[in-house]
Order: structure tokens, then C-alpha cells, then sequence
């Protein structure tokens, strides 16, 4: 892996690390000399061997199962992690979850998975790690929505919901800690080739103004722009990769 130095000395936490956009967040903040934290439900074999990479060139890596969903035991283990882990310079939350049904069809327990993953987990993370970046006045914190967040779609009630929470969230939370130099945005992707994504049709293709799927690759180079120089005068906003089904 070639590195460069853009985020050296600088640690990121990434929720739902370990396969899809998250895994392709931590590899690109790796690429440019993060250190990293990443926090799953179940570990990848392709996130334990980035994160031997980079413990190889000297840099903290970090893995830690944690079910963001069970939330007690969730901010008692990050509260755990965070009091040991280095500090936290930026937080990615990006653990999903998504269950498309007919909105008459969704059971109460899936309506409350997706918001328990898509949005309470995101709260618990968040107020784990938030008072550290006050104390140092700095840090930046990306939230993974989703185009769904933005608009509707038959048969994405529940992920629509809870998407649309997270976007709501970082508007609020962006301008109550704005004057202390920590900016919360959000990047809502479109469909994305990823284990998540459930209509791969050419159908659902040729819908999409760009004429194709985003890679998790393109979804993360948006994070990055958030996290880096280029985010420093963004407050509580959302960017989407969507390829121009939102506008």
C-alpha cells in the first residue's frame, strides 16, 4: 500500500468497518496515513489485513466487535475502547442496515432494527466520542446517509425513516458545536455496489442519470473531501454521490 501523508498522525474511527463503503473508508484513509479504529459486528478477513498494514508501518490499528444494535452494551464497550484507544480525530458513522418491504409488511421488529442501527447506533458512537474533540477543539465527524434519506421510494419506509433521522441529526448536532471548530456533515450515497444493494437490475441501472452503480471507492473519496482541508468551512451538510438521481 503506497502512502501518503495527508491524514498522518491522525486517527479514524469507522463504524461498520469491515466490508463495503466502510471498509473502503478505511482503506483510503489508510492510504493517506490515518491511523485506524474500526468498530463491527462481525470482523472481515480484508479488514484485519488492512489493519495489519498499517500496524506494520507504525500507526495504531484498532479492531473491536461491538453490536452497535444492543445499545447499553454498545456504549459501555466504546466507552471502554475510547478511554484506551488513541484520541479520535475523525468518526465515520457508517454501520446500516436495510430490509425492503411493503410498508404494511414491515413487522415492528424490523421497523426498530433499522432505526437501532441506522440511527440510535450512531447517537451512542457519536456521544462517545464527541467530548474528546471539544476538549481539543477539533474533529470532524461524517455521517452515511443515503439518497433515501432525501426522498422516497415505495417499499423503503423503515430505511427511509432512519436515514432520514440521520440527516436530520447532523443538521442539529452541526450547529450546536459549530463555534468549537468540530464540523458535522453528512455524505448520502445512491446505489452502491455493495453487499447492501438490493436491486442490481439494468432496469434500476439505466434509471440512474450517470448510467451505473457507485463503487464504495467514490462513496469514501467524498468522506475524505469532508474530513480533510476541503471540509473546514462545512457545517451540517449533506453531499451526495448519487450519480444525479438527487439533485
Amino acid at each position: 500500500m503506497a502512502v501518503t501523508d495527508e491524514f498522518r498522525n491522525r486517527t479514524v474511527l469507522v463504524t461498520g468497518g469491515s466490508r463495503g463503503i466502510g471498509l473502503a473508508v478505511a482503506r483510503e484513509f489508510a492510504a493517506r496515513g490515518a491511523g485506524l479504529i474500526l468498530v463491527h459486528r462481525v470482523a472481515s478477513a480484508e479488514a484485519e489485513a488492512l489493519l495489519e498494514e498499517v500496524r506494520a508501518d507504525g500507526r495504531p490499528a484498532i479492531s473491536e466487535l461491538i453490536d452497535l444494535a444492543r445499545h447499553e452494551a454498545a456504549q459501555d464497550a466504546m466507552r471502554n475502547l475510547i478511554d484506551q484507544a488513541p484520541p479520535v480525530d475523525v468518526l465515520v458513522n457508517n454501520a446500516g442496515w436495510i430490509q425492503v418491504r411493503p410498508f404494511l409488511d414491515i413487522s415492528l421488529a424490523e421497523w426498530h432494527r433499522h432505526i437501532d442501527i441506522n440511527l440510535t447506533s450512531m447517537f451512542v458512537v457519536t456521544q462517545t466520542v464527541l467530548p474528546g474533540m471539544l476538549n481539543r477543539g477539533e474533529g470532524r465527524i461524517i455521517n452515511i446517509s443515503s439518497e433515501l434519506g432525501l426522498v422516497g421510494r415505495p417499499n423503503y419506509v423503515a430505511y427511509s425513516a432512519s436515514k432520514g433521522g440521520v440527516v436530520a441529526f447532523t443538521k442539529a448536532l452541526a450547529l450546536e458545536v459549530a463555534g468549537s471548530e468540530v464540523r458535522v456533515n453528512s455524505v448520502a450515497p445512491g446505489s452502491t455496489r455493495t453487499a447492501m444493494l438490493i436491486d442490481e437490475s439494468d432496469e434500476k441501472r439505466l434509471s440512474i442519470p450517470a448510467q451505473r452503480f457507485a463503487t464504495p471507492e467514490e462513496i469514501a473519496l467524498s468522506v475524505l473531501f469532508l474530513a480533510g482541508a476541503g471540509g473546514d468551512y462545512y457545517v451540517g451538510q449533506v453531499i451526495g454521490p448519487s450519480g444525479g438521481t438527487v439533485l
